[in-house]
């Protein structure tokens, strides 16, 4: 990386923070109750934060594997160790709803990265038009700014393109085992 990428990437970083601030602020403090697939969400991770908690990985393991009847069969069980994780250091509505926002900070950093990966020669354009694109649309934030488990859903997707791209370029099988 070379020192004008360097800074670009930081002024990326720098920007992409004080938009999730004024996010934080507008869109999550006001919010002071969970929509119904949100409140499902949390008290299934509430259970991994216990877990945790307590030390006891079997009940963690339990919980992992666990599947209710009908709708819970398809819910990824990763999205339930993060957020678990995550209430861990905070337990506030505010909080659990900025996990999105931490989501997204990420997903700025994976799609610099990507931008960059598949276009050496115009990489840093492509991803600052691509994160321009994202940090002004809408809905971005309005599906960010909820505990849902579309937000790590992105971000996982966005990794395993990385690396899928990352090991096609370098040819090393780490990447692809990635992806």
């Amino acid at each position: 990386m070379t020192k004008k990428e360097g800074l670009t990437f930081i002024l990326i970083l720098c920007l992409t923070c004080l938009i999730l601030m004024a996010a934080y602020f507008w869109l999550i403090l006001p919010q002071q109750t969970f929509l119904h697939d949100e409140s499902f969400h949390v008290l299934r991770s509430a259970g991994f934060r216990d877990a945790l908690q307590e030390g006891d990985f079997y009940k963690f393991w339990q919980l992992t594997n666990q599947q209710y009847p009908r709708e819970e069969s398809y819910y990824p069980f990763f999205f339930y160790w993060v957020l678990g994780i995550l209430m861990l250091f905070g337990q506030s509505i505010a909080w659990i709803k900025a996990s999105g926002l931490i989501f997204l900070f990420w997903i700025v950093i994976i799609l610099y990265f990507l931008g960059r990966e598949l276009n050496q020669e115009r990489g840093r354009a492509i991803s600052l038009l691509t994160i321009s694109f994202l940090l002004t649309s809408p809905m971005v934030y309005a599906l960010h700014s909820l505990a849902m488990l579309e937000t790590l859903g992105l971000l996982l997707l966005l990794v395993l393109i990385f690396c899928y791209f990352r090991g096609r370029r370098e040819k090393k099988l780490f990447f692809y085992f990635m992806s």
